[in-house]
Order: C-alpha cells, then structure tokens, then sequence
C-alpha cells in the first residue's frame, strides 16, 4: 500500500499505514486490484487479450481497512459477441467473510478477444 501511495501521490492520513492505526485502503486502489481478482476467478481458453472497457456504478459502502479480510463475488450480467471479440458485463462485490457486509460494490465491463 506504501507504493500505491506514494505513485498516487495521496497523503490523506486515514490511508497512511504510519499516521493511523488502522488504514483504509483507498478506492483507487481496489479498482486497481479488480482486473487481476477478476483474472483469478475467471478461467477463459484461447484468449489473447483482454482489458476492462468501463467501471460503472461504483459504490465504497463502507471503509475497508487494511488488515480485514474480505471475499469477493462476481456475478456475470451479459455476454455479448461482435465478431472474434466478448464482451462480458460483471457484477462484483467485495464482502466481509462472517456477515457478508459489502465494502464494495462494482459494475465492469470487459472485452475478451
């Protein structure tokens, strides 16, 4: 996260792991992190490429601090095929493992070719 920080240049305290007790991670960061969850999760054959079109409807419900753990589901919306290439819409949300509060809630968009 320190690295994170010091390339998005960001220095508000409740992020900084040396100012505060119990840091939150910032929201860029976990959308940062969303294509290579999605890439763990998602096992597609013969693809050469793949990139995220658009993040929509975003909505940090609560802090996530960076020693909590989380799970994360993701939910396939649509599927449509153009020729050689996918597009997939996604559904995901990030959740705490023992009550399933969500921490994070996104909608993307990505293209398989």
């Amino acid at each position: 996260m320190n690295h994170f920080l010091r390339l998005s240049q960001d220095q508000t305290d409740i992020h900084n792991p040396e100012t505060t007790e119990q840091p939150v991670i910032p929201g860029n960061m976990i959308l940062m992190m969303m294509p290579r969850f999605i890439q763990q999760m998602i096992k597609v054959e013969e693809i050469q490429s793949v990139m995220t079109v658009s993040y929509d409807k975003i909505s940090f419900k609560s802090p996530l601090h960076l020693d909590q753990e989380f799970k994360l589901s993701l939910t396939c919306t649509n599927l449509r095929k153009r020729g050689e290439t996918y597009f997939l819409s996604q559904e995901i949300k990030l959740k705490h493992p023992a009550d399933s509060m969500v921490f994070c809630q996104i909608q993307i968009n990505d293209l398989y070719r």
